[in-house]
Parts: C-alpha cells; structure tokens; sequence
C-alpha cells in the first residue's frame, strides 16, 4: 500500500531520467538527505519545474511505495532575493555541493538543515565569507575530521598534512590567529544567525575559510567545483 508523506527541504542534486523525467535529490529537515522521483518534470508547462529550482526551500508531497518515492505537488516556502552577484551564485552553489559530499543517504542534521535555511535568506546581504566559514566547520565535524582544537585562545599553528595543532612556537603548520581560532569554535557550537552577529570577523573569515576549504579538499581527496566559479 502506498502512503503519503510531506517533507520540507532543498533540492542539493538533479539526475536526467528518460526522456521527461528527473530524479532529485533533497536534503530535509525530517529525513536529511534522500532521493524522489519527479514524473513528466521536463516536459514543457510541467507546473513543478519551477518549484525545483536550487536555493528554493520547499515543502514536498510525496506517495511513498517500494521504489524511490514519488514527489506529487510542492509549494515554495521560501525563495531567496535574486542572486545577482556571481559571488552569492558561487556560494549558494558551493553550499549545496557540500551538503552532498557531507551527507550520505538517509543521513540528517537538524543544525545543517536550519543553517542552509538561515543561509539562503541571509546570501544577498552578510559577508559571505562567514558563511562559508561556518558551512566548512560544520562539515568538518559531520565528517569527523576537525583537529583537537586547544581550550585555549593563543594563536596556535594546523599542519595541514595531518590535522595537528601544534604550539604557536613550533616550526610548520599553517599560522591561526586568536581570532581565527575564536570564530572556528563559534561556527561549531553557535547557529549561522548567532555566528553572523560576530562583527569585524571579515579579514580572520576570509583567511579562516580559505585554509578550512584547502584543509577539507586534503583529507576528503575531493575538490569542491562550486567555489571554481569565480
């Protein structure tokens, strides 16, 4: 027997099927992330194609059965301001890959799911780079790849190669200041709306971000292909 379900989420990845329809793939706030079928998606005047569009959050019908369950109406919840900037593009974009490579089938994060919602509503007009920085963090975490990161908040050294913290004395490694180490521990234990409240982070988020980026991109093996775009 076939039962209904409704789950709210954002589309993080799209698969051509036949001739006109798709499957996508979804991270919810209730399931994390799963797969749906969208029959006749393609077809010209298809009434959900427009609801599918990345970014958007969305809150999805589905019949569920023995195969992939399949999406029958959706209604946006919220659509983001128009993504002028190839910069907010960019990150939007880069937000949704990582999602992916974080996350495997099944798997959810209530905090994942509230921070790409606060992103998404947040991309047009906060500094960018905290929520990127933010995103990394959380995703080194959800891997399980985040170094011991000392209680204190002297400027300490990451060698990248392994992950250690070495003392700020010791030859190597990467230099993180006391600023940087303060914003790497506030994007762990704060919500995005709370870490986005921290003020004069601009310069530490920029630097902070591009190690977490190169750091991620070393011990997953995999580039992330959304930050290429600018």
């Amino acid at each position: 027997m076939h039962k209904h379900k409704t789950l709210t989420g954002f589309v993080i990845g799209r698969q051509q099927l036949g001739e006109a329809d798709r499957i996508l793939r979804l991270f919810t706030r209730e399931e994390g992330r799963i797969d749906v079928m969208a029959r006749g998606i393609r077809r010209a005047g298809a009434k959900l194609a427009s609801r599918t569009e990345p970014f958007y959050e969305v809150e999805w019908r589905l019949v569920v059965g023995k195969q992939l369950p399949i999406d029958t109406g959706a209604e946006v919840i919220h659509a983001p301001d128009r993504l002028t900037s190839l910069e907010a593009l960019s990150l939007g974009q880069a937000l949704l890959e990582l999602t992916e490579r974080s996350f495997h089938t099944d798997e959810s994060s209530e905090y994942w799911y509230n921070m790409l919602s606060e992103a998404f509503r947040q991309i047009t007009t906060n500094p960018h780079g905290v929520i990127w920085t933010a995103a990394l963090a959380r995703s080194l975490d959800q891997l399980g790849l985040t170094p011991d990161l000392p209680s204190s908040e002297t400027s300490v050294r990451v060698k990248l190669s392994d992950g250690r913290v070495v003392e700020y004395t010791s030859e190597g490694g990467e230099e993180l200041t006391s600023r940087m180490l303060k914003l790497w521990k506030a994007c762990r234990s704060l919500a995005l709306k709370d870490v986005l409240r921290i003020t004069d982070l601009d310069e530490e988020s920029r630097v902070l971000s591009s190690f977490l980026e190169r750091f991620w991109q070393y011990h997953t093996g995999i580039e992330l292909k959304a930050t290429k775009l600018t």
